[in-house]
């Protein structure tokens, strides 16, 4: 479909019209335009660039949070602990 083409590097415009004959090329039945006229392409068609390694900053922060987050409610869980004695 669509977000494979635009795995492939291709241009938005050019994903866009392969995604759509390849539906029409599956779906012999579903040839109106009912089925496919409301995906359009506006704006920019510019290829959409792939950024591997930014993903990997996102899995360090989202992971740091979620420790910080752990260590938080063990520290308030210690707290009423001594406070209970």
């Amino acid at each position: 479909g669509f977000c494979q083409q635009l795995a492939k590097g291709l241009p938005l415009d050019i994903a866009l019209q392969k995604a759509k004959l390849e539906f029409f090329n599956k779906n012999s039945a579903n040839h109106l335009p009912y089925y496919w006229a409301a995906v359009i392409l506006v704006g920019k068609t510019n290829p959409i660039p792939a950024s591997q390694g930014a993903s990997s900053y996102y899995i360090y922060i989202v992971a740091a949070v979620i420790a910080l987050l752990i260590l938080l409610l063990l520290r308030r869980q210690l707290k009423k602990r001594k406070e209970r004695k």
